[in-house]
């Protein structure tokens, strides 16, 4: 009965043992943990933001550039149209060049896009946002009505 008691008295405590060593190591875990989650949350944060500015300003652009090109041709065919389109484009990337527009003006300088049937189409432009290792790429089609 007595080798029956130090065998349970063993197992014990080799669990207290057990216990001892995974606290010890969580805590020295926690206490060696880096705490710049929130520097890291903001900066993400920040590039999301960025990237989605950077959308919405093409998006913009290009329906400023569209109106304008509307109301200076409003009688013009379709490739009279893109011509105008082009020029105006190239007018606003002289005075306003943002650089993260991504291909935007790219595409507009070599005509990769577009109109017919009163809609103007773009194929897969992008916009792009960086921040030390961390990089945002948001690729897109553009479809915009012409207005009347």
């Amino acid at each position: 009965m007595l080798i029956k008691r130090k065998k349970g008295q063993i197992a014990f405590l080799m669990i207290f043992v057990v216990a001892i060593s995974l606290s010890g190591s969580a805590l020295l875990m926690m206490a060696s943990f880096s705490e710049d989650l929130n520097f890291r949350s903001e900066e993400i944060s920040q590039l999301s933001y960025q990237a989605k500015f950077n959308y919405l300003y093409v998006q913009a652009q290009s329906k400023l550039i569209l109106s304008q090109t509307a109301k200076k041709c409003p009688s013009c065919s379709n490739e009279q149209l893109k011509q105008k389109f082009i020029e105006i484009s190239n007018e606003k990337e002289s005075l306003f060049r943002y650089e993260s527009s991504g291909n935007f003006y790219g595409k507009t300088r070599n005509g990769n896009f577009t109109i017919q049937n009163n809609e103007l189409k773009m194929e897969n432009l992008f916009v792009e946002s960086a921040a030390g290792e961390n990089k945002i790429k948001k690729t897109f089609n553009l479809i915009l009505k012409i207005p009347q």
